[in-house]
């Protein structure tokens, strides 16, 4: 599955990509693919820029805004 969220206010996009593989360990896992890109669409930097750096931790907090709202509490408990 494929979705794209848009953050109008940042002129930012995500692109979420969910796809699971199939059933490992005797068919007691189903691993899961969950693939956050982050794009920005009206790019007015210059690679050598510093402002570089602040685009990119703005992606960075974008990306894990949508990662962490995306996870339950028992799965946030498996990373603990």
């Amino acid at each position: 599955m494929r979705l794209e969220i848009p953050d109008a206010q940042r002129g930012l996009l995500a692109i979420i990509t969910e796809t699971m593989q199939p059933p490992i360990e005797e068919g007691r896992k189903l691993p899961f693919i969950f693939d956050i890109d982050i794009v920005q669409r009206d790019v007015t930097s210059q690679p050598a820029d510093d402002s570089i750096w602040t685009m990119l931790e703005t992606m960075r907090e974008y990306k894990n805004q949508i990662f962490f709202a995306s996870m339950t509490s028992k799965a946030k408990e498996l990373f603990r």
